[in-house]
């Protein structure tokens, strides 16, 4: 009875966790480059104004976590700045929608003022659910930078 428990503890020690750790130190390297940015951008004495989200983030670090996030838990996301502007994508069916050519002009304008519009009230912490102008269910939270708002998270 005590070898099995022995060889039971050697299995679950020996579990690999090496894709948690590359993410775990890709996410430590993203918020040490994002505190170096901001620290070179923002005067201590200064309030955040007009800050870019693209100016404060490492797209091919966020893109990097996003894409090994997706094939651990298969969820789409999109990181959109405020204007509608899509920073990063992961996941979307036939290619993230603000990204492939639209077919029709109404459609396009339609996604862009639900992404920057529909998504306006959604709460710091919480997820918001809604249904887009192209019939389309979104889930976003809104990106926080010292209280001001600088982008979202959209998944759908």
């Amino acid at each position: 009875m005590i070898q099995k428990e022995n060889s039971l503890e050697a299995f679950i020690s020996g579990h690999d966790i090496s894709e948690r750790k590359v993410a775990e130190d890709k996410l430590c390297r993203s918020e040490q480059c994002i505190r170096w940015k901001l620290a070179g951008i923002i005067p201590s004495a200064r309030k955040v104004e007009n800050l870019l989200l693209a100016d404060i983030i490492e797209v091919p670090v966020i893109q990097s976590l996003m894409n090994d996030f997706y094939k651990l838990a298969h969820i789409p996301m999109g990181l959109n700045d405020l204007k509608g502007n899509v920073l990063v994508s992961v996941g979307w069916q036939g290619g993230y929608l603000h990204k492939i050519p639209w077919v029709h002009p109404e459609a396009s304008k339609y996604c862009v003022e639900s992404d920057t519009k529909l998504s306006l009230d959604a709460t710091p912490g919480e997820l918001k659910m809604y249904k887009c102008k192209n019939n389309m269910w979104d889930i976003v939270t809104p990106i926080m930078l010292d209280g001001q708002h600088v982008g979202y998270v959209f998944s759908g």
